[in-house]
């Protein structure tokens, strides 16, 4: 979860209430095998599979998490992101799958429109 334990040894969170962490995979369910982590917030234990019609008429849960001990940041250094790049095809096959500008996008559809312009008139 986000922040666990970062200056706090617990945190508070809220969620849907629903049953969580139910195994579906017909192998495990087969073998009868279930899941130890099971987050059950329902009343009578079952899913819930159907979205309400209004997400606040579904019920809200608070829980907190005890994390065990107080987390501490991890030191990084900030880096500054080139931005992104071509494909594996791109680059493989050069112009061919190359992007367009802004500008050639424009020239085209503008050259398309006068083709078109020109065929029909004539």
């Amino acid at each position: 979860t986000g922040s666990s334990g970062i200056n706090a040894e617990y945190g508070e969170y809220m969620a849907h209430a629903n049953k969580y962490g139910t195994f579906e995979d017909p192998y495990l369910v087969e073998n009868g095998i279930k899941n130890p982590q099971i987050a059950d917030f329902t009343e009578d234990g079952k899913i819930v599979m159907e979205a309400p019609e209004k997400l606040e008429d579904h019920p809200s849960v608070s829980f907190k998490l005890d994390f065990g001990k107080i987390g501490e940041y991890f030191e990084f250094t900030e880096v500054e992101l080139e931005g992104p790049k071509g494909s594996a095809a791109e680059e493989e096959n050069g112009d061919k799958y190359r992007r367009y500008n802004g500008a050639e996008r424009i020239s085209t559809a503008f050259g398309i429109i006068l083709l078109l312009v020109v065929f029909y008139c004539s």
